[in-house]
């Protein structure tokens, strides 16, 4: 079993070394009345010496608000550099998505699980990335859902204006239990979606430019003054 060391506080420490010097008793009966061994009293009363001229040192004071003011400067030149730091952090996440995918930063994190240069966590977050984005790992594509999304291709190109609806009806028709959901969710990967009528179509692109009526205001009085032309498409 092992033993606790013991820690003395200055006032008691003072204390011995003051008794020991009055003379009243030696210091081997002072060092074991208080459980202690003798040399570390010994040592006690050399530091109480050899310190004692600090108490009548005049340029104590000066000493102290010298020693503070140091610290104070170098608080604050660490305060400049945590906050340089900081925001030399924070420009970099915000221009590393600009340049990194999100694969790329996640490769990144994943190597520290190895090179342990820094927790995985604080990679993360430096990365921006979800923690949990690091252990993923991707699923294969089965073949089934290959076959499917091949026969959604096909029969899209056929008939484009068939929906999710009608691409599941026809994938069960062909023994693939696939539902709407689902083949939407086909669809979106594949980047296919149905062909049909939108909502407004009698509306004007806000971006045609729509040419101003040059004749509105203008007073014609003189022959071959104006030209006017008519373009009406009659059908067939």
């Amino acid at each position: 079993m092992s033993r606790q060391r013991r820690n003395f506080s200055a006032k008691f420490k003072s204390d011995l070394v003051i008794e020991l010097l009055n003379g009243e008793k030696d210091l081997n009966s002072l060092a074991s009345e208080n459980s202690i061994q003798p040399n570390l009293l010994r040592n006690w009363k050399k530091e109480f010496l050899d310190n004692a001229s600090i108490v009548f040192d005049d340029k104590r004071e000066d000493n102290m608000k010298e020693k503070l003011s140091i610290e104070r400067k170098e608080k604050a030149e660490y305060a400049k550099k945590v906050a340089q730091l900081t925001m030399q952090v924070d420009w970099l996440k915000k221009n590393l998505k600009k340049f990194a995918d999100l694969t790329t930063r996640v490769n990144l994190v994943q190597n520290l699980l190895t090179t342990k240069e820094m927790t995985a966590s604080t990679g993360a977050d430096l990365l921006d990335i979800n923690r949990t984005s690091i252990y993923y790992k991707t699923v294969p594509v089965s073949k089934e859902e290959l076959f499917c999304k091949a026969i959604i291709d096909k029969l899209h190109t056929d008939n484009p204006a068939w929906g999710a609806r009608q691409m599941s009806a026809q994938l069960k028709l062909r023994g693939y239990l696939v539902g709407r959901r689902k083949a939407r969710r086909y669809m979106v990967e594949m980047g296919i979606d149905s062909i049909y009528p939108k909502i407004n179509l009698s509306k004007r692109m806000q971006k045609a430019k729509a040419c101003p009526y040059l004749l509105r205001n203008a007073v014609i009085d003189r022959p071959n003054q104006a030209w006017s032309i008519d373009n009406n498409i009659y059908p067939d």
